[in-house]
């Protein structure tokens, strides 16, 4: 699959060019810059990889001194010796403590322990959506972006109108309104507290 039907693949619209850059490779024009950086950037690590080896190849053949080949060796050897205990040793803590979600800190926690049961009944909100939906399976919506009263106040109206909770973990994130606000705002109250967030309703 050439490079064009993969950004294609990831949401990016591309145009042909009327002419092709060198060694008969197609050029292409990026119109849209909808792609995930994980794409661009496994291109990219993938292009640098290929330069690398191209070049040591080229040398190696180039190079007639057996001391510099055994020196490149052993660079290999230690990288490659480097690399594998690197991803050993974050293989064996993935297995043993879990990755990301499924980390210790998630498993144990009170809060979604709390909305794994008492919170069954209602709709949920979360600044950690994608944390509820890994753990309890079931969707959570998001928090707002803006934290005026005016949004907190419609907010608030909109969880009690649901019958929501909103299930508000100690750790921070940039994409909703901060914890903070959340907390202060009188149009909202806390119905449980819990050593990682806590869950809030509609005040009265």
């Amino acid at each position: 699959m050439n490079l064009a039907r993969r950004l294609t693949l990831n949401g990016v619209t591309v145009e042909r060019l009327a002419r092709a850059v060198t060694l008969d490779v197609e050029a292409y024009r990026v119109t849209e810059k909808e792609v995930a950086a994980t794409t661009v950037e496994g291109h990219v690590r993938v292009g640098q990889c290929t330069v690398d080896a191209a070049a040591l190849g080229i040398w190696w053949n180039g190079t007639r001194l057996v001391i510099a080949r055994i020196a490149v060796c052993g660079a290999l050897l230690g990288w490659w010796f480097a690399a594998a205990s690197a991803t050993y040793g974050e293989a064996h803590y993935a297995l043993e403590w879990g990755s990301d979600f499924a980390g210790e800190q998630w498993r144990t926690s009170e809060l979604l322990d709390w909305t794994r049961h008492e919170g069954a009944k209602y709709t949920l909100y979360s600044n950690w959506p994608a944390a509820v939906y890994f753990h309890l399976h079931r969707p959570a919506r998001e928090l707002p972006k803006e934290h005026d009263a005016a949004t907190l106040a419609a907010f608030a109206d909109t969880v009690r109108a649901r019958n929501g909770r909103v299930v508000l973990f100690n750790v921070e994130t940039s994409e909703y309104a901060p914890t903070a606000s959340l907390l202060a705002s009188p149009k909202l109250k806390a119905v449980a507290q819990f050593s990682d967030g806590v869950v809030l309703s509609a005040s009265p």
